[in-house]
């Protein structure tokens, strides 16, 4: 599973919302997850990761929305295409 989650300035309204999402998929049991937060820039966020919720409302919303380089980093992550999930929440 690779999370991308959307941390422009335009998701400010919907940060807590995107937290709490990023937290119900992370803890599902035996799927190997990244947690990658975009706006401008693109950072991997899976080694920091002990509680998503708190972990993503630290992340300082501000920039543009740079999907396609969020997408991009995400395929990277794909090993095994029939057995993953990308999903993008922006």
């Amino acid at each position: 599973l690779v999370l991308l989650v959307d941390q422009s300035g335009s998701m400010v309204d919907s940060v807590i919302h995107s937290a709490v999402m990023a937290a119900c998929l992370w803890q599902l049991p035996g799927i190997r997850t990244h947690l990658v937060a975009f706006d401008t820039s693109v950072v991997d966020l899976t080694a920091d990761v002990a509680d998503p919720v708190e972990l993503l409302m630290k992340v300082q919303l501000g920039g543009g929305t740079n999907i396609a380089s969020a997408m991009e980093y995400g395929r990277q992550h794909i090993e095994q295409p029939a057995k993953s999930v990308l999903i993008l929440v922006s």
